[in-house]
């Protein structure tokens, strides 16, 4: 059975599970959907709207995940790319997954998920992406697109092999901050130290590789 079939498979679970908490959960009850950047929550949606909206989101992401293949202009390369496509889904529909049965949880009077928690599962999340995206060829929906890479096939390969061995790595710190800094500056550390790298630098990194071509 293919990831994308598993990812559906568990968004049927997720929905039952969520329609199910719909029911009894009362019409005025609030579930957290944000945090500051001490981990203090922050901002709250009616619960049953959250409840309707996580599966929502992920079936969305998996038909736009699963049509890729079919509306890229670089099909073939998107093909040779499909193990990266494949994880992707999975990584993703986990990682939503968990927080949706969260909020089921916490409607049904329980919590699994904390905060820490869902820090936890995005590095985690990262450090999975980043094995598989030097696997991608050039397309256009996944991976690093930039006006550079998307321009050259060695511009493509050389940035995202760099990408992925920041993002293994600095999500692999991500993991090991989340289980030992405190709740106060953690997030900060986290946007700063892990996130902002694995965006700039691979960035700036194909930037410039073409510079360095076309000089």
């Amino acid at each position: 059975m293919s990831f994308s079939k598993i990812s559906w498979a568990i968004l049927a679970v997720v929905s039952v599970a969520s329609l199910y908490a719909y029911t009894v959960a009362p019409a005025d009850m609030l579930l957290p959907m944000h945090w500051d950047v001490y981990g203090e929550a922050d901002g709250e949606m009616n619960a049953k709207m959250v409840l309707l909206l996580f599966p929502a989101v992920m079936g969305g992401i998996l038909l736009l995940l699963g049509l890729l293949k079919y509306i890229d202009p670089r099909q073939e390369n998107l093909k040779k790319s499909d193990a990266a496509r494949q994880w992707t889904i999975l990584a993703l529909t986990l990682f939503l997954s968990s927080l949706a049965l969260n909020n089921v949880a916490m409607v049904l009077g329980y919590e699994f998920l904390s905060y820490r928690g869902i820090l936890f599962a995005s590095m985690l999340m990262v450090v999975v992406i980043g094995n598989y995206l030097p696997k991608t060829r050039s397309n256009f929906f996944i991976g690093i697109k930039t006006p550079w890479t998307l321009s050259s096939e060695d511009n493509w390969k050389k940035t995202h092999r760099l990408g992925g061995q920041m993002f293994m790595i600095f999500g692999s710190l991500g993991i090991v901050a989340t289980i030992l800094l405190p709740d106060q500056i953690l997030l900060g550390a986290l946007l700063g130290l892990v996130i902002a790298p694995i965006i700039i630098v691979p960035v700036a990194y194909s930037w410039y590789l073409w510079r360095s071509e076309i000089n």
